[in-house]
């Protein structure tokens, strides 16, 4: 009988798993020996002693441990359709601010503790703009690290080989293996459904639709050789984006597919999202001047309403959402133009 085939059921589950293993409370041989092969995997000269915190769900991040004089932020995924884009920036840069602070999880004198966010996926091709677009900070912070693990290269692996060394009525070993099975099955399903969830009609008429942006961006910006356009893909949010003078800022065109249907030639509807956004590891003086400029002025500059234009001053990122409508050919040049009207409205803080 598999005694984990209620608790390890999907990503929260085999988070738990991954958290009963490095947990150092107790000593047993297969916690010592996995953690000793999950400090291998990430990197990091940490004790085999093992942490002195595991939390899970902390500041909504999946697993949180301190280690040492590291903090590990370990995002765990199942499925591909689960990655939500800039969401490993968004937890990264939240516990630079507590640090800041000199406090996390309600440790004190924490201040000079480096961060490693671990990006763990399915599949070692899974999540990897999303990993890449994670913005370690430079300033004061340079021994920060970032790593992608995937279940199926090496980390399932481990954890079973770890809890095989254990004796055979070892009631951890059992509970552990049992969940190594139960993840597995896990990974299996999501790689046998998530096409057919994933790639619908509807699904595929919005990546063609991105697609046709992209070209029209590049014969309308071909003298901008500094522009590297890259797309972005999630059930979630199709994107396109530029980065631009040495990575310095970024513009961004979304898609949000719930509300959005280019299906059709005639009477297509687009539920959009433009985003400009300075890099954390741009000159100080950009996000300076950024902080000058009001709601009121970023809306004149982009020739929108001031109701269409939201401003997210921790990320120095300005954002503009809007539900569109027309023919797709009409659509597909109102995007194209807004990204050159949001790159040039842009340009002074690239350069």
């Amino acid at each position: 009988m598999n005694t984990m085939k209620h608790f390890v059921t999907g990503e929260g589950g085999t988070t738990s798993l991954l958290a009963t293993a490095l947990d150092p409370a107790g000593k047993h041989p297969g916690r010592e020996a996995f953690r000793a092969q999950f400090t291998s995997m990430i990197g990091l000269p940490l004790s085999s002693i093992g942490p002195v915190l595991v939390k899970l769900e902390y500041m909504a991040i999946d697993l949180v441990m301190i280690w040492d004089d590291w903090v590990v932020l370990l995002e765990n995924k199942v499925s591909g359709a689960a990655i939500t884009h800039n969401q490993l920036n968004r937890y990264y840069n939240a516990t630079v601010r507590e640090l800041e602070n000199g406090k996390f999880a309600g440790r004190s004198s924490m201040g000079k503790a480096h961060i490693c966010v671990v990006f763990v996926t399915p599949t070692k091709g899974t999540g990897v703009q999303e990993f890449k677009s994670l913005e370690l900070v430079d300033s004061g912070r340079n021994k920060d690290r970032k790593v992608h693990l995937s279940w199926d290269t090496g980390l399932l692996k481990a954890l079973q080989a770890s809890f095989k060394e254990g004796p055979s009525d070892d009631a951890l070993t059992r509970l552990v293996c049992d969940g190594c099975t139960m993840t597995a099955d896990i990974l299996k399903y999501h790689e046998r459904e998530g096409p057919k969830t994933v790639k619908n009609a509807k699904r595929i008429a919005i990546e063609d639709f991105m697609k046709d942006v992209r070209e029209r961006l590049r014969k309308l910006m071909r003298l901008e050789r500094d522009l590297k356009l890259t797309r972005w893909r999630s059930p979630r949010l199709e994107q396109v984006y530029g980065h631009i003078e040495g990575d310095n800022a970024n513009v961004y065109f979304g898609i949000l597919p719930d509300k959005t249907n280019v299906t059709t030639s005639k009477d297509a509807i687009l539920d959009c999202m433009l985003e400009l956004k300075i890099a954390r590891k741009a000159p100080e003086s950009y996000r300076k001047t950024f902080e000058l400029i009001s709601r009121d002025e970023w809306a004149t500059m982009l020739g929108v309403k001031t109701k269409d234009i939201d401003i997210d001053g921790a990320r120095h990122a300005v954002i503009l959402s809007g539900l569109w409508s027309g023919s797709r050919d009409e659509l597909l040049d109102k995007s194209a133009l807004a990204f050159c009207r949001a790159l040039r409205t842009f340009r002074p803080f690239m350069r």
